[in-house]
């Protein structure tokens, strides 16, 4: 088993580029979430997922909550053997079927992610640039706003990881939804 484990812990290093903390961080998440799952299963008490997607997204959910954190595309990609398109996938089918588990965790990452600008003026109407240093946070954050039904005038420019989006929208305050204070 060491062997398996110090296999294990070297793909994270090399492949999600982890340093040997956060692998071995990750590794004993996503030990610990494979043993509940194992045993959920068993005793009957997990859900059943009817598809692989489903399958995934729960395994995510466990590891998550292993984990404590919002796991990165990159780390899905290593940890489910996937492409960075299923990664994205499995995430937001995570995302979209346990909200209550994983909601504190991507508040954390858009917090901690981002960077607030005003733009615009009186004219052109005034308006919040909001980068991002992980893209996984500009997901975050506009599924966030989805989720409010605040997608309304929202551009969202992933190449350079950034959300354009109105200071207000609907009457609400933007910022506010996402968590994040005005610059």
């Amino acid at each position: 088993m060491a062997i398996d484990r110090a296999a294990a812990k070297t793909a994270l290093e090399e492949y999600a580029g982890l340093d040997d903390a956060d692998a071995e961080a990750l590794l004993s998440a996503v030990v610990v979430a494979a043993e509940r799952e194992a045993l959920e299963l068993l005793a009957g008490d997990a859900p059943v997922p009817s598809s692989l997607a489903d399958a995934r997204a729960l395994r995510l959910r466990y590891i998550t909550e292993s984990a404590q954190r919002a796991l990165k595309p990159r780390e899905v990609e290593v940890i489910l053997r996937v492409s960075s398109s299923a990664a994205l996938n499995s995430l937001r089918r995570m995302n979209a079927t346990y909200p209550r588990a994983v909601d504190s965790y991507l508040k954390k990452v858009v917090q901690e992610t981002s960077t607030i600008t005003k733009t615009g003026d009186q004219k052109s109407g005034f308006r919040f640039q909001i980068y991002f240093d992980e893209a996984s946070g500009l997901e975050y954050a506009y599924q966030l706003l989805q989720r409010k039904g605040l997608t309304h005038d929202v551009r969202v420019k992933r190449a350079d990881q950034v959300l354009d989006l109105p200071r207000k929208i609907n009457g609400q305050d933007v910022l506010a939804v996402l968590g994040l204070k005005s610059p």
